[in-house]
């Protein structure tokens, strides 16, 4: 398990193999994205239950806090992020709903 202890931004950061991401409504090609090799999701895995640990020991406030600045960036990235899912989906660009007033 030695290899396994390869950090997940290094791991994902070697495309030993690509899958191409296409708009299936247009066949156009949106991205490659690397293919991550076992040693890779047991980096990711290692490092998710590190990050809980370190989230559960936050206070309430502070969590709350986190995951308000999370959706702050969420509602300040609502256009690209409906582009995203529109070309992921090959579906049309629908107008996002009102985020921030349900939020709050």
């Amino acid at each position: 398990m030695a290899e396994a202890a390869v950090s997940l931004r290094s791991a994902v950061h070697i495309p030993r193999n690509l899958i191409t991401v296409t708009n299936p409504a247009t066949q156009q090609k949106i991205a490659d994205v690397p293919v991550t090799d076992a040693a890779g999701v047991y980096a990711a895995v290692t490092e998710a239950r590190a990050a809980q640990r370190q989230w559960a020991a936050l206070s309430f406030a502070a969590r709350a806090q986190a995951l308000k600045r999370y959706r702050d960036v969420i509602i300040d990235n609502k256009d690209r992020l409906a582009d995203v899912i529109a070309s992921e989906t090959g579906r049309p660009r629908l107008k996002p709903a009102p985020l921030a007033s349900s939020l709050e």
